[in-house]
């Protein structure tokens, strides 16, 4: 593909997103430092696409979407300078990274330049070799039929000499030549010619580092037993407990290091979180992003409840591959889900309903999420409360 095209279809990729007014413009502004955090991790570990989208969205979001946010002009003084400062360090960072990624697409397409001329060379040798193979089978099959038309000549001629009339068996060799003869022009009508793939277009130059594919997360596999143990207090008081699950990217994968738990107010199926702050001021020092969050059902199963679809939709607008993890002690369960991208996040980012209430079962609004690993490495487990 012509190098200016995928960079234009790599621009055109960091433009995809909308702000929703229904949304606290705080998230936005959260946001933005996770996205600033990500973009840089990239940058150092040579995902220079990643980066760039990255990077060319926070510059979207803060130039262009947010401003027409219902609550921007009473958003802090201090946050609208801080993005404002933001934006003027990451605008160079994104055209040096526009540079490099166009100076690789631009070897990449001299590279599949060169790959095509070969391929088309080869197709060319191939097609020479069948034409002349082709040739050298017609040749024999005509000097046979040749000598086929001579013999029968000569034996005719000789019959006419000795006045013997009677035709006579053919022989064995004519049989043969015959049959040679025809499996010959079997085969000359079987051959044709061999099917060459035009299709001249390497896929590795289709395959765009920003495609949909859900980047993994790894858990802890202490992490819920860590979790549960901090809640007891709360559990044995059929209260709810709950907290955010923060990490770490690294090589595109994120890995949950950390489970904060804030300032909250819990009943027994709801859990309010409160001093947001406190949980933002960690997070920026220990360099942590936020990955989803965990609660606890005391006296329930393990589901999503309305309440719960409706909070966790905050978390996988603001980033698609965050979970949410549901502990019902009781019944010794632990699920970990996601609202079902095709339908249940936009459905419930659209639900204006409050408090509990039902939502229809068909199509699905969430599932059990598929992108989720489990690994042996230390969680912590932080109280702010």
């Amino acid at each position: 593909m012509d190098p200016s095209l995928r960079m234009k279809q790599l621009t055109e990729a960091s433009k995809t997103l909308s702000v929703d007014p229904k949304f606290p413009i705080r998230l936005y502004f959260r946001s933005g430092k996770e996205m600033l955090r990500m973009a840089t991790i990239y940058k150092d570990e040579g995902f220079h696409e990643k980066a760039f989208i990255l990077y060319m969205k926070y510059i979207t979001l803060f130039v262009e979407k947010l401003r027409a946010h219902p609550q921007f002009k009473e958003a802090s003084a201090s946050d609208k300078k801080l993005v404002k400062e933001k934006c003027a360090e990451v605008f160079p960072i994104a055209e040096e990274l526009k540079t490099i990624i166009k100076r690789k697409y631009e070897e990449e397409y001299k590279q599949w330049l060169i790959e095509k001329r070969q391929k088309e060379e080869k197709e060319r040798e191939m097609l020479l070799k069948f034409e002349k193979e082709n040739e050298l089978k017609k040749q024999r099959k005509e000097a046979l039929e040749k000598e086929q038309i001579m013999m029968k000549f000569q034996e005719a001629k000789e019959r006419f000499a000795t006045n013997d009339l009677t035709p006579s068996a053919p022989v064995a060799e004519e049989i043969e030549s015959e049959g040679f003869a025809e499996v010959i022009a079997n085969n000359s009508r079987k051959d044709s010619t061999p099917s060459i793939d035009r299709s001249t277009k390497p896929s590795h130059l289709l395959s765009f580092s920003h495609d949909d594919k859900l980047r993994k997360i790894s858990i802890p596999s202490s992490l819920v037993q860590k979790f549960l143990l901090v809640a007891q207090f709360n559990t044995s008081k059929n209260i709810e407990t709950c907290g955010i699950l923060a990490g770490k990217l690294s090589q595109n994968c994120f890995t949950i290091t950390h489970v904060l738990i804030p300032s909250q107010q819990g009943t027994s199926d709801s859990c309010q979180t409160a001093k947001e702050e406190v949980v933002f001021a960690y997070q920026d020092e220990n360099d942590l992003m936020t990955l989803g969050w965990i609660h606890t059902h005391p006296s329930q199963s393990a589901f999503m409840s309305s309440i719960d679809l409706h909070t966790h939709c905050s978390y996988q607008l603001m980033m698609s591959e965050a979970i949410a993890i549901v502990c019902a002690p009781k019944f010794d369960q632990v699920g970990i889900f996601s609202l079902t991208p095709n339908y249940g996040l936009n459905f419930i980012s659209k639900c204006t309903e409050t408090g509990f209430h039902p939502h229809p079962s068909e199509p699905t609004i969430y599932e059990e999420s598929k992108h989720i690993i489990f690994d042996n490495k230390p969680v912590e487990v932080v109280d702010l409360r």
